[in-house]
């Protein structure tokens, strides 16, 4: 398993740390904790998803050599079987890992500081690569970095209907950003695979 390698790299002795750690939490009833103990510990266990979340997507990433020594045709087809993960979840999951790795690295720190779980990141990836594909490079960096930041007040559905929304400025200098509401023209969408 996971903890007979721990030694060789540090994203093993991570895991094996976490999952030591559960362990040692496993029959601690949480019923005892006051209020205030299990709404911290509510969040903290979001993030700390989030975070873990970002560091499979990560490794998913980087994982073409699995897929070709497990004879899966992909990564995801890797997970399906190795992991026992369901194939839709397991292609989504490996789509958003590879434009994480990318595209859209203010969106995977996000992710890696525990502040935008896996559901938000998947809307807010999405929204992204629908993005029209001659916006400016900066147009994209503030489209990302304030989708990213909305994450931490709204919903994966909310971030959906923002995220559908064109990104515009007023003058460069100002420091809010303000989304124009409508539906935008279709055009190619950024993270789109040409044929």
């Amino acid at each position: 398993m996971v903890a007979a390698g721990s030694a060789g790299h540090p994203v093993l002795g991570v895991i094996a740390g976490v999952r030591d750690r559960l362990k040692g939490v496993a029959d601690v009833n949480p019923t005892f904790m006051d209020l205030d103990a299990r709404r911290m510990a509510l969040l903290g266990i979001a993030a700390a998803r989030a975070q873990l979340d970002e560091l499979e997507l990560r490794v998913v990433s980087a994982a073409a050599g699995a897929a070709d020594r497990g004879a899966a045709r992909d990564v995801a087809g890797w997970l399906v079987v190795h992991g026992h993960r369901d194939s839709r979840t397991a292609r989504a999951d490996a789509r958003l890992a590879h434009a994480l790795d990318r595209r859209h690295e203010v969106l995977r720190r996000g992710m890696a500081e525990g502040r935008v779980h896996l559901d938000q990141a998947h809307v807010i990836a999405r929204a992204l690569d629908d993005l029209p594909t001659d916006l400016a490079p900066e147009t994209l960096a503030a489209a990302e970095a304030a989708l990213v930041e909305l994450a931490n007040r709204h919903t994966p559905k909310e971030l959906r209907r923002l995220g559908r929304r064109v990104w515009t400025r007023s003058p460069p200098t100002s420091p809010r950003p303000s989304w124009r509401v409508g539906w935008r023209r279709r055009r190619p969408r950024r993270g789109a695979r040409r044929g």
